[in-house]
């Protein structure tokens, strides 16, 4: 049987087991948040957009709700809260038009949400001014993520 694989749009989810691989393409001021358990070969991960807002048939469109929803789905499949793993990629400024920074308010919430159940962060690649692309594989729970500079 061929391995999972997920390419995930705006506030969308996806769980895999076992062997497979999540992508989220074109990450601004949202964040890509991955959460792995290494021992039970279980991941899960969504494309956060706001860190307030939640289209209600999207839940993880919310930077609060997300990591509520992945920690649910990666329970409910074996996972272990204590031996959970995050990644967090993005949250970037690219809206120089705003005064509010969304992507740092994504990080915030992602981060703040992630500490209250005592879940270790082990890739933080966020802010600045760029956009990025991230893959996450298992069985090897190898994350790989690259920036997309714009051209001067």
């Amino acid at each position: 049987m061929p391995a999972e694989s997920y390419h995930l749009n705006l506030g969308e989810s996806a769980l895999i087991m076992r062997e497979g691989s999540i992508h989220i393409l074109g990450i601004g001021s949202c964040i890509g948040l991955f959460l792995h358990d290494r021992v039970a070969a279980i991941a899960a991960a969504c494309h956060v957009v706001y860190p307030h807002h939640t289209d209600p048939k999207l839940p993880c469109s919310n930077a609060n709700m997300a990591v509520e929803v992945l920690i649910s789905q990666l329970i409910a499949s074996g996972a272990k809260v204590r031996r959970l793993q995050a990644h967090i990629i993005g949250g970037a400024n690219l809206l120089s038009l705003r005064h509010d920074n969304i992507g740092q308010e994504n990080t915030q919430k992602v981060e703040s949400k992630l500490k209250e159940y005592g879940i270790t962060i082990v890739t933080k690649e966020v802010g600045d001014k760029v956009g990025r692309s991230a893959s996450f594989f298992l069985p090897s729970g190898q994350l790989q993520f690259r920036t997309l500079r714009a051209n001067r």
